[in-house]
């Protein structure tokens, strides 16, 4: 019980909420308090027409910010929005072996001084690269291809190579693509460097679960033309299959998976209408 209020009630959006909703309970109440009676007010007089207007569009707006702020923070509904898109490249069997590996950057600190400091690596590229790691040290003979461009002199690319190299994957097994700067350049530069590989088997692609289907539908569509198959490897899962049907109160954790999914969400419509995939 305590940890549950410690989780659920003491949460910074569940604290904000509450707020909210008192601060929105007190202005309806102040609303209700200076609405004239009904019996005062006659049907020909528009002050009081324009008055009763106003205090129906107050009340649904409130209504609509409370009920918006809950469904975008709630657990119950955060997320099967994002199990929905993350299980979309969901394969039934896992892939089989190939000879190549493509991991893709999943962000990386502006602040980074060098291509060691490890640490400014984001959490999405952190895992992504930590498993495509022991992928390689699993098996001996797959070379690794690391994508990811720079925001400024440092790229993701070497920041992930450096700690691959750290945990012990060889630097003759991995190559780079340094030069991307989106998921659809990632595709377009790695598809040039895999059709100069003797390639066999299919080629794993390692990204976060939410942005699998972005990125597997870019490579397919780079590698149309290719005898090339791409199979996810979906890491990073951040939706909860099983919710308790109760679990409506606002939480932080479900606001940025929110974030994350409407980011996402909106990143595949707009590769759909320029074609990308």
């Amino acid at each position: 019980m305590v940890g549950l209020i410690r989780d659920w009630l003491l949460d910074p959006t569940a604290l904000l909420f509450m707020f909210t909703l008192v601060v929105g309970l007190i202005l309806i109440r102040i609303v209700c308090v200076r609405r004239p009676r009904r019996e005062s007010i006659h049907s020909d007089d528009p002050v009081n027409r324009n008055g009763l207007m106003i205090n129906r569009w107050f009340f649904v707006l409130i209504g609509l910010w409370l009920a918006a702020f809950a469904v975008f923070t709630a657990p119950v509904v955060v997320n099967p929005l994002v199990v929905s898109l993350e299980q979309l490249p969901l394969r039934e069997q896992p892939c089989e072996a190939g000879s190549h590996v493509v991991v893709l950057g999943g962000g990386v600190d502006s602040r980074i001084q060098s291509a060691q400091d490890f640490g400014r690596m984001s959490s999405a590229t952190f895992i992504r690269a930590t498993h495509a790691a022991h992928i390689a040290l699993m098996e001996p003979d797959v070379t690794l291809i690391v994508a990811g461009g720079a925001l400024g002199e440092i790229s993701e690319a070497q920041v992930i190579t450096q700690f691959m190299i750290a945990m012990g994957v060889p630097e003759s097994r991995l190559l780079l693509e340094l030069n991307s700067s989106n998921t659809r350049e990632n595709a377009l530069n790695v598809s040039q460097l895999l059709q100069a590989e003797p390639v066999t088997g299919p080629v794993r692609l390692v990204s976060s679960a939410l942005h699998m289907y972005r990125a597997l539908s870019s490579f397919q569509q780079a590698m149309r033309d290719s005898n090339i198959e791409m199979c996810p490897v979906s890491v990073d899962v951040q939706g909860l299959r099983s919710v308790a049907p109760y679990a409506w109160m606002p939480q932080t954790t479900s606001l940025l998976k929110f974030d994350l999914w409407l980011h996402e969400v909106i990143a595949v419509i707009v590769y759909r209408l320029k074609g990308w995939i």
